[in-house]
Order: structure tokens, then C-alpha cells, then sequence
């Protein structure tokens, strides 16, 4: 008797995946836009006004247009690093975009403030990239250090 239960169970699972239904499609999950066009004219963003820019705009300079401060940094850093963001608060990363910033205020050297934010376990492109997001989203006023980086 349990060797046909065993038979029955094997052809049940070889035969399972047998059928006319159709074979399930992937989800399409939509990418974010990233493009550099902004729509024509002036655009409120977070109570202000900004004048949109046109095709040949950085996008850094189409990430500041959109908000700042060290929310904006937040939002940068989880939507273009998910795998450093993913085990930190969002305190955390607010408080990496402000020491950067403090760093640069103060001149000291571009190896030293990459190094005070790879601290945190981040490779040095990475920390180089998060000492770049500071600078457009938390302390544009150091935008002509962004160069060293």
C-alpha cells in the first residue's frame, strides 16, 4: 500500500506542473525618472519657487531644484544607495550629510572628509559619492569643492 501512495505522490508531482494555463509575466515595476527635462516654467517645491531648467541640466542640479536640506539628502542617498541606507535610520544618514558639510566648512582636505564618512563601512566611491550629495542637497554654498570629489 505505500508503495503505491509513493507512485501517486510522484506522478502528482511530476504531472503538477503540467496545463494549459498561461505562464505568469513579471511584474514591471516603473524606474523613477531621472531624466534631466523639466517642465516649462516656474514650479512650487516644498512652498518655493523655482524656475525650471533647461535639457542640459546636471542632475544635481535638477536634485537641488527639487528640495534640500538634510530630508532631501535622506531621500537622495536611500533612493541612489538602498544598500547603505537599508539598515539605518534616517537620523543617521541626515547626521552623514551634516558632518560632510561641517568637514568642508571647516577646509579640511577631500581624503579627510571622505574618510570621516566611510566610517560608517562604505567603500571610498561610495563615501565620495554620499561627501557629492551632501554638497547638493545639505551645503550647496561648498558646490566648488564638489570638484575634488
Amino acid at each position: 500500500m505505500a508503495r503505491r501512495w509513493l507512485i501517486a505522490a510522484v506522478l502528482l508531482l511530476t504531472l503538477g506542473g503540467c496545463g494549459d494555463e498561461p505562464e505568469t509575466e513579471p511584474a514591471t515595476v516603473p524606474v523613477p525618472a531621472t531624466g534631466t527635462a523639466s517642465p516649462a516654467g516656474p514650479t512650487t517645491v516644498a512652498g518655493r519657487t523655482t524656475v525650471a531648467a533647461s535639457a542640459g541640466t546636471t542632475a544635481r542640479t535638477a536634485d537641488r531644484a527639487r528640495g534640500g536640506g538634510t530630508a532631501g539628502f535622506v531621500t537622495v542617498v536611500q533612493r541612489d544607495l538602498p544598500g547603505l541606507a537599508v539598515d539605518r535610520r534616517d537620523d543617521e544618514i541626515a547626521t552623514l550629510g551634516r558632518q560632510a558639510c561641517a568637514a568642508l566648512a571647516e577646509g579640511r582636505p577631500a581624503g579627510a572628509v571622505v574618510a570621516e564618512v566611510r566610517a560608517i563601512g562604505a567603500d571610498r566611491a561610495t563615501g565620495r559619492t554620499l561627501v557629492g550629495l551632501a554638497i547638493d542637497t545639505v551645503c550647496p554654498e561648498q558646490d566648488r569643492r564638489a570638484r575634488e570629489f
